[in-house]
């Protein structure tokens, strides 16, 4: 017999917006699941998640720009000092 089963799936993508909360606002446009806007799930990028790396283009309006470009650009203070070993690394 089938029975009902709850799945909890967890995605981590990089989003390049004005601000954490344009951010989640793109995530929910692009996923098929609804994300909680209130939880504050939205965090600065500190790593690439995952299969990521530097060649990837963010989700949002990139411009067709590598992470490595808006990086170069600026848009990724905090990751670049945690690049440099100057901030806490994820685990």
């Amino acid at each position: 017999m089938k029975g009902l089963y709850i799945v909890t799936l967890e995605a981590e993508v990089v989003v390049l917006a004005e601000s954490r909360e344009d951010a989640m606002k793109i995530a929910d446009q692009i996923s098929k699941f609804d994300f909680d806007l209130e939880a504050g799930l939205g965090t600065d990028l500190t790593y690439l998640p995952g299969d990521w790396d530097e060649g990837c283009i963010p989700f949002g309006e990139s411009e067709d720009k590598t992470i490595a470009e808006w990086v170069a650009a600026g848009a990724a203070p905090l990751y670049e000092r945690c690049r440099a070993g100057q901030g806490a690394k994820h685990d």
